[in-house]
């Protein structure tokens, strides 16, 4: 912000010069629109990084939810129903509170649910 207002500064003086002071307030004025644009680019890429390492750091605190087994704090995993006629689907807790699905977490493919079904 300081940046932009020494920039409308700078515009207003240039306004008023003339004869050789005006080419020395370009280069200023060209000077200072660089640099904003560098600082607004360096605050956009910060935000970035910001917002990557907080959702990093949430994937870290579910995987020591998972690793504790703190099955009552973890999210519950989506995923189809399992087939009603598959022999043991139900026996061995493929799905719902507690289960290996939400011990693995959110599934990176599309198709990862369905493969554990």
């Amino acid at each position: 912000m300081l940046v932009f207002l020494a920039g409308l500064v700078l515009a207003g003086l240039g306004l008023a010069a003339a004869g050789p002071g005006l080419a020395l307030f370009a280069a200023v004025l060209v000077g200072v629109v660089a640099l904003f644009t560098a600082v607004a680019r360096a605050q956009r890429r910060a935000e970035r990084r910001a917002e990557w390492h907080g959702a990093l750091a949430a994937v870290c605190r579910e995987a020591v939810l998972r690793r504790q087994r703190a099955w009552e704090r973890l999210p519950l995993t989506p995923a189809p129903p399992p087939d009603p006629a598959h022999p043991y689907a139900a026996d061995l807790d493929v799905f719902g509170r507690a289960s290996l699905l939400q011990l693995l977490g959110p599934v990176g493919a599309s198709t990862g649910a369905a493969t554990l079904a």
